[in-house]
């Protein structure tokens, strides 16, 4: 699974699915971020923190 779908799955990052790939729009992803979903843990496949 890759980071960007794992953001898309667990906070909510606004993208859609057109076949096989996830488009994003930049002013909404821009807006996600300055609202602060984004997050700045990143996640390893287990779920944690890598240390």
């Amino acid at each position: 699974m890759t980071y960007h779908r794992k953001w898309i799955e667990r906070k909510n990052m606004p993208a859609h699915k057109v076949g096989r790939l996830w488009k994003f729009k930049k002013n909404q992803i821009d807006e996600w971020v300055e609202a602060g979903k984004a997050g700045l843990s990143p996640v390893n496949d287990s779920g944690r923190s890598p240390e």
